[in-house]
């Protein structure tokens, strides 16, 4: 309650502060008004202790009644916006409550961590349960102790917040959205690449629950560490390989179909590990491999896609919403596999994550995406691959990314396996503080790539790329130089940032410059460089760091950034755009036939 309640008085605050008109709210016309006084009654009766202590059935039924009246004024008013979103965060609600006879389920965790007694001693809508049910829809997420109104709050408490606040929105004229973030909302015009969008979108979610659950199932092995870096090995060396090697079927053909493929391949791969029960590490081994392979198959083709799809002047969002996706899967996957594995056990986490790719094939499936312009001349393999290296050799706006791209990745390589034991050593915090400083980043690249459209409208592509890594640079050296963590944390939003911004950046850049009918080549060769690159720089910082210790190992991996930044602004930074023929216009199959695909 205090949780909606507030939200409540954010989103009427947004309203007055934007010209919404509170007055709308008069006009609606509710009805069955006495089923939601009688639930509200029901609830205050709850709070306040009003019934018998002894009567633990008789409360959960109240309770129980109380989310039926309100469901039924839901129901009676199902027309009003932000009431069906509403509605469905009170069945998600009502269903883990009906379970569990009229209590909510809560994480002993997530109680600790708001401050409230995990079993208390009178009747309490949410407690800490033994062997409670669909414990997952209950509240398993808390607000501090430290904070005003400290409580736990569950999925679906977040849908009921979001429908109140959309609702009021929708009704008093305002605007959800400012006019910087309107380019994202204006995507929605384009339902082909939302479904691609959301295949990806889905399937990273699943990566990321899949990547904390082997974790976990490892957790008991010995060496579980030297197990995860084989494990990471085996996905990303099979990933640069067939980045580079694959390139050329991007272009020959149908990108869709390739796509279908891998989601599929990788559905079956990671699905036998639900059948294996307790998979051996050669099985797990074999899915890391399949994963890393058909990813980079997929990658390129959806990034070659996207030009396709949305309009030029709504590429750089259209990236953006892929890039904000893929960080918040970042951010939650992990948790939610975690969770899963923990409690409902690996099988299950491996089954989500097999369900994911499926609905992401599914979803590919059902979009139409424009064939390669070069699968109507296809021209042998070898000299596919050769002609598409030979472009990215020959452009020198692509050859400039590409090397700015290698650069970031090792420099990024560097850092990451050293970021641990610069935690413990420097800051002298506890290995939790890392789950602290990767939301810190993780945050911050959420908020760059929700900013890029704006961005994007006031300078050039180039110029952002080369500002942003080069951000990144001086954002880690100057982590480097601090052992305190608050400073770091803000060093990490901004590094975030930058990071997300170059990215979009460098993407746009490759989409924008590069012929259709090469695209897909110029597209695999980054994915190669980036997984080949990343691999390198783990080997180079696992030499790097026990002769120069983290602080200094920081300050090179910073030093990387700032390099690429500085390769940017000499090879690419002053470039101009220019304008770039559509797939659809005749200039374009002019340029594809001028290309070295054309050619062979």
């Amino acid at each position: 309650m205090p949780l909606l309640l507030t939200a409540l008085a954010v989103g009427i605050a947004v309203i007055i502060a934007s010209g919404g008109r509170l007055s709308r709210l008069a006009e609606i016309q509710l009805r069955g008004g006495f089923l939601l006084v009688a639930a509200m009654a029901l609830q205050v009766a709850l709070m306040l202790h009003l019934l018998p202590a002894d009567q633990r059935a008789l409360q959960g039924g109240v309770h129980l009644i109380s989310y039926g009246l309100s469901g039924a004024f839901v129901v009676v008013n199902i027309r009003v916006p932000g009431l069906p979103l509403l509605g469905l965060g009170g069945l998600l609600n009502f269903l883990p409550i009906a379970a569990n006879g009229g209590v909510m389920p809560a994480s002993r965790m997530a109680l600790e961590r708001a401050g409230m007694v995990a079993v208390p001693a009178d009747f309490s809508n949410s407690a800490a349960l033994i062997g409670s049910r669909l414990s997952l829809l209950g509240d398993t997420f808390a607000l501090p102790a430290a904070w005003p109104f400290a409580n736990v709050f569950s999925p679906g408490d977040v849908l009921i917040v979001a429908g109140a606040i959309w609702g009021l929105w929708r009704i008093c004229g305002t605007h959800p959205l400012p006019r910087s973030l309107r380019p994202l909302a204006e995507l929605r015009q384009h339902p082909d690449f939302l479904r691609l969008w959301g295949g990806q979108a889905v399937s990273h979610f699943g990566d990321w629950v899949f990547a904390l659950t082997v974790a976990t199932s490892l957790a008991g092995q010995d060496d579980p560490t030297r197990l995860l870096a084989m494990l990471l090995v085996l996905q990303v060396a099979p990933a640069a390989v067939v980045g580079l090697l694959g390139a050329p079927l991007i272009d020959r053909f149908p990108r869709r179909r390739l796509m279908i493929v891998a989601d599929l391949v990788r559905a079956v791969a990671v699905g036998s590990l639900v059948l294996a029960g307790t998979p051996s590490m050669v099985h797990l081994g074999i899915a890391s491999v399949s994963l890393g392979a058909m990813g980079s198959l997929f990658q390129p083709s959806f990034s070659a896609s996207l030009p396709n799809l949305v309009p030029r002047e709504r590429l750089v969002a259209a990236n953006s919403l892929v890039s904000a996706s893929f960080h918040i899967a970042v951010m939650v996957g992990p948790m939610v596999g975690a969770i899963m594995a923990l409690r409902l056990g690996s099988a299950v986490a491996f089954g989500v994550n097999a369900a994911t790719f499926g609905v992401s094939a599914l979803l590919v499936w059902s979009a139409r995406v424009p064939d390669s312009p070069a699968a109507a001349t296809p021209s042998r393999p070898l000299t596919a691959l050769r002609e598409g290296l030979s472009y990215s050799w020959r452009t020198p706006v692509v050859r400039g990314v590409l090397s700015v791209t290698c650069l970031a990745m090792l420099a990024s390589a560097v850092r990451s396996p050293v970021e641990l034991t610069f935690v413990q050593s420097i800051l002298g915090r506890s290995v939790a503080t890392l789950g602290l400083l990767g939301g810190a980043w993780g945050a911050g690249m959420v908020a760059g790539s929700i900013a890029a459209p704006a961005v994007a409208k006031r300078w050039a592509r180039e110029q952002v790329l080369t500002v942003s890594v080069a951000v990144v640079g001086l954002a880690v050296i100057a982590a480097s130089q601090t052992s305190a963590l608050g400073i770091v944390v803000v060093l990490w939003i901004i590094a975030g940032v930058g990071n997300a911004s170059g990215a979009i950046a460098y993407e746009t850049l490759l989409q924008e410059r590069t012929p259709d009918a090469v695209r897909g080549r110029v597209m695999g060769a980054s994915e190669a460089i980036m997984e080949g690159s990343y691999l390198g720089g783990i080997f180079l910082a696992g030499w790097l760091a026990p002769a120069v210790g983290p602080r200094a190992t920081f300050g090179i991996s910073g030093l990387g950034f700032v390099m690429a930044g500085l390769v940017s602004a000499l090879v690419i930074g002053r470039k101009t755009l220019r304008a770039i023929p559509t797939p659809e216009s005749p200039e374009s199959h002019a340029e594809a036939e001028r290309s070295p695909a054309a050619t062979g």
